[in-house]
Formats: C-alpha cells, structure tokens, sequence
C-alpha cells in the first residue's frame, strides 16, 4: 500500500525531530512485548507521526512528540498483539500448543500429506490433554480474573475494554490480569 504525503517544511521539521523520541518508544514497546522488531515498531510510529502532522495545532499547547505518544504508543502495541497472536498459530500448527493456542481453542493444522487416523487420534488426545490442563489452572482463578484472562489473553481485546465488561477498575484489572497469567505460567509448568 502506497501512500503519499504531502508536508510542508515545517511539517517535516516537526516529524524529524520526533524520530528520536519515536526510537525510545519502539524500543520500549519491544522490550516490554519481548519482540525483536523494534525498527519496524519504529517505522510504524513514524508512518502514525506523518499522518498525524497535518492535524497537529501547536497552540493548543502540546509538543508534537506528546500529540503522537499515544497514537504512536497503540499502533505498535497492536502490531506486538498481532505477531504473538500469528506465533501462537504458527506453534499450534507445528503441534507445539502453549498456553495462548490451547485456550483459544486453535486446531490450525497444516500437513504436508494426508495424516493417519492414528496420528489425527494422538493429536487429538495431546490437544485434550493440554486443554484439561489450562482449564484446571483458569479454574485456580477467581471469576474475574479468569474472565480477564479469557478476554486479554485468549480473544484479543484490550485490557480497558475487558475491565469494562468485567465491571472493575482499569488498574485493579491490569494488576488483577499480571498476576492472573503470572500464576497460570507458574501453574502450567508444575503441571507439565
């Protein structure tokens, strides 16, 4: 997808001098979501930057870096959300599983020739074994934790979103999801 922009000088100006501050954010969201991809992270905040310069007013106060942050701040974290959701399929289909792929319930499957009944049957029993798994851990958690976990974790909404539908406070719900999937990771590997 081509897009062009057409920016002034000043413009330009403004989108130059917020690659630093855009660097620092990438390479913050990466760390925090253990991906490598803190260059494309950055493209991407600098793309979300170029879009947003001719909607930029310079008196209503806020620096240009502090109008992106945000805008800039969610694009990436969307991207970290999306490689880690397409990582899990990708294990689920190599037959890893994990915590993610199993209590989402992913059967992505992908043979390169016709599989037996016996290894369709072994698969099976493997993917209920480790769903009996996860769901004895989720069942450890309180209901609006589970809940959290199912929403986050399993079906891709955001954490504010699920908070809301839980009926909680966002930081109740943001400590409440840490420790939630702190104690199934803890859970899970006694388990195994």
């Amino acid at each position: 997808m081509n897009r062009r922009f057409s920016l002034s000088l000043e413009q330009q100006a403004l989108v130059k001098r917020a690659r630093p501050s855009v660097g620092k954010l990438a390479a913050s969201v990466a760390r925090r979501h253990g991906t490598d991809n803190a260059d494309d992270l950055a493209q991407l905040g600098m793309l979300k930057a170029v879009e947003l310069v001719g909607e930029y007013d310079a008196a209503a106060g806020a620096s240009f870096d502090t109008f992106i942050f945000r805008t800039a701040r969610r694009v990436m974290v969307s991207a970290c959300r999306v490689e880690r959701r397409e990582r899990a399929l990708v294990e689920a289909a190599a037959g890893v599983g994990g915590r993610d792929a199993c209590a989402a319930g992913v059967v992505a499957l992908t043979p390169s020739e016709p599989e037996t009944p016996e290894h369709l049957l072994a698969i099976a029993q493997e993917r209920a074994r480790l769903c009996k798994r996860v769901d004895g851990a989720m069942a450890r958690l309180t209901n609006n934790d589970r809940a959290l976990v199912r929403a986050c974790a399993c079906e891709g909404e955001s954490l504010a979103a699920a908070a809301r539908r839980v009926g909680v406070e966002y930081q109740k719900a943001r400590y409440g999801l840490t420790v939630a999937m702190a104690s199934l990771g803890k859970w899970l590997k006694k388990a195994a």
